[in-house]
């Protein structure tokens, strides 16, 4: 599963909570953002909805002035980075990905 966080960070922070997100593993992207009221969007692979209750305290503790403003929880991928997914998560088939199909 995966869950996308939007959150606000002091603009002055952004770089010590790049390096703090750098060190999780579940952590597949890192973003700053520009207008609204999230500066920074978190995206993560998790194995369940635990994992999304504990990384968001380890942030806090990481980051202490970070504040989550949305989230957005993908509890079933059928497909991920090309490839079709069966219902236990494993690889079944290729999709080639063509970035310049028009």
């Amino acid at each position: 599963m995966s869950a996308t966080l939007w959150a606000f960070v002091p603009p002055e922070e952004h770089a010590e909570a790049a390096r703090a997100l750098a060190g999780l593993p579940e952590a597949r992207l890192s973003v700053g953002l520009t207008g609204g009221p999230a500066n920074l969007l978190v995206s993560l692979w998790l194995r369940s909805l635990d994992d999304v209750q504990r990384l968001e305290s380890v942030l806090a503790e990481r980051l202490p002035r970070l504040r989550v403003v949305d989230r957005a929880i993908a509890l079933r991928h059928i497909k991920r980075m090309g490839r079709l997914l069966d219902p236990a998560g494993h690889a079944i088939e290729l999709v080639p990905l063509d970035p310049w199909a028009g």
